[in-house]
């Protein structure tokens, strides 16, 4: 059921580039249209020229250019009470946006287009094949349930970054936000392995390593504010059970 061999060709590299290049270029919007909006044109513009030259490296790179480059373009020209909501509004899409990629990597694009176009909101996703033939645990919670859980979480985690940008600031909490988009750059990045590339065993080791970096973040969080770092704790406890749960699904199917 899964590929034990990799085999790559000139053509898929180049198909890799592209595709890399082509998701550089459309997250690198957001900045972009920010700092046109918020009369910070050339950071901006500087902003997506960066994501663009480390998208073709990195998707991550991209993702971690565009989690960095907005707050500072929000704190560019803007009074307390407008960078305050633009800071909240910014974090929030980031960190819906990376949930939306999950996902699609959970049920591919093309499952998504075809259920809009089809069914409308009339009836759920159908669920992958390949989902639905992995051995898992008993203790695994119901499909439904990840949709909700993970919306909430995320809506959790954008507000306990805003927490701690709008005590400190993005330059004064670095280290603290540096952490928090690293954190889900490695969350976009564990459902691409276990979703998209079916890799069992490195979305095992990712996921311990997702919630080693969520823990260090909450530690971050907490010297700058105690509530951001508690908004964070519930997040941490899914990704630990989502831990558990991968390795003995990598155990079962591996």
């Amino acid at each position: 059921m899964f590929a034990n061999g990799i085999h790559i060709s000139a053509h898929d590299v180049i198909g890799l580039f592209v595709a890399d290049l082509l998701f550089a270029a459309l997250v690198g919007l957001l900045p972009l249209l920010l700092g046109l909006t918020l009369d910070a044109a050339r950071l901006g513009v500087r902003s997506y020229l960066l994501c663009l030259l480390l998208g073709t490296l990195s998707p991550l790179l991209a993702v971690y250019t565009v989690l960095t480059a907005c707050p500072m373009i929000i704190a560019h020209k803007h009074s307390t009470a407008q960078r305050q909501i633009l800071g909240l509004s910014v974090i929030l899409a980031i960190t819906l946006f990376v949930g939306m990629l999950g996902m699609f990597a959970f049920y591919g694009p093309m499952r998504i287009i075809s259920w809009l176009v089809s069914q409308g909101l009339s009836n759920a996703i159908p669920l992958p094949e390949w989902y639905l033939l992995l051995h898992k645990p008993t203790w695994t919670p119901p499909t439904g349930a990840f949709g909700p859980v993970w919306t909430l979480l995320y809506l959790l985690m954008a507000v306990a970054a805003w927490l701690v940008w709008r005590v400190k600031g993005f330059l004064a909490a670095q280290v603290a936000l540096g952490l928090y988009a690293l954190q889900l750059a490695l969350n976009l990045l564990w459902s691409l392995l276990f979703f998209t590339e079916h890799r069992l065993l490195a979305a095992s080791v990712e996921v311990v390593v997702l919630g080693l970096l969520i823990l260090a973040t909450v530690f971050a969080f907490w010297r700058i504010s105690r509530t951001a770092a508690v908004l964070m704790l519930p997040y941490l406890a899914w990704v630990a059970y989502a831990a558990a749960l991968t390795i003995a699904v990598w155990r079962m199917n591996g």
